[in-house]
């Protein structure tokens, strides 16, 4: 792991399986996105999986990422201009 997060001046998300790392992936989790400034951190944490949660549950881990990335609630309602 990086700790420079305290540096990090972007937007950012932290996203993974609660049952990553024998469940310390939350507590770390956690602690990244508290590091981030000006709230600029956003923590999900998928329930029930674990390290490969794009793998193990797409339907899971892929809309929180496009609701990220897009900014919308819904990424099937993002409209480019």
């Amino acid at each position: 792991m990086v700790y420079d997060w305290a540096h990090i001046k972007c937007k950012a998300l932290v996203i993974g399986g609660e049952k990553d790392d024998g469940g310390n992936f939350t507590v770390d989790a956690r602690h990244v996105v508290e590091s981030i400034p000006n709230g600029n951190g956003t923590l999900v944490i998928l329930p029930g999986l674990g390290h490969v949660p794009h793998l193990q549950a797409p339907d899971m881990f892929y809309p929180p990422l496009l609701k990220f990335l897009t900014g919308t609630e819904s990424p099937a309602r993002a409209t480019r201009q």
